[in-house]
């Protein structure tokens, strides 16, 4: 049989099985994208009506208020839309990608020479496939709604600064503060990680390979 080779690298693994649905992927990040811009830009839909409100006169409140109110509905129907739309793009790309990833490791198991398998417990081997499967997922979906609190924040200082510098100024202060703090403290979490799901992965191929063999626990 001939050897089937998977990248080693994260970035080179995610292209590996992202390479026919990019699209879809590039869809989830458009609508995450546009939902995050409208989301903003309700806050500030409902800012121009109160302050259209405080200024219209009781005679032309009506006429004052169709423009306005007309954005923040639309902003609002645009969110929701668009939550809509990457939902769908979601059920196309997470199902398959799952799938995508289940066959060809198995596959790439299949080439295994006999030996591996007398090294490794079954078990083990079996969750380090599904908990590939689903943290692969589950980075996908961080790294999209990551894009999405990225545009949040910069949307968010921009019509911050247009209201007050001052708040724009502790705002910025306040993140040069804590994205350093999340980052030291996300460094000392991944090792810790990596520990747990060597531990998972040795328990679980334990329980499996005892509860395959229980005529000889017996």
């Amino acid at each position: 049989m001939g050897k089937m080779t998977i990248p080693n690298s994260l970035p080179a693994f995610i292209g590996y099985f992202l390479r026919d649905k990019y699209w879809i992927f590039s869809g989830i990040l458009a609508t995450s994208f546009l939902s995050s811009c409208l989301n903003v830009y309700c806050t500030y839909a409902l800012k121009i009506v109160i302050d259209t409100l405080e200024v219209s006169q009781p005679a032309s409140i009506w006429q004052d208020m169709a423009y306005p109110s007309l954005f923040l509905v639309l902003c609002y129907v645009g969110v929701s839309v668009s939550m809509r739309l990457r939902n769908i793009f979601a059920l196309h790309l997470y199902p398959a990608l799952s799938k995508s990833i289940t066959l060809t490791l198995h596959k790439a198991m299949q080439k295994k020479a006999y030996g591996y398998f007398q090294d490794q417990l079954n078990g083990g081997i079996v969750n380090r496939i599904v908990e590939l499967d689903k943290n692969l997922i589950s980075f996908l979906d961080r790294a999209q709604y990551t894009v999405s609190n990225v545009v949040l924040v910069v949307l968010y200082l921009v019509l911050l600064l247009d209201v007050s510098w001052w708040f724009t100024f502790v705002y910025v202060v306040w993140m040069l503060l804590f994205i350093p703090l999340v980052y030291y403290s996300s460094a000392k979490v991944r090792a810790l990680a990596y520990r747990h799901a060597e531990s998972k992965s040795d328990l679980v191929g334990d329980l499996f390979d005892s509860i395959d063999n229980m005529y000889f626990v017996k």
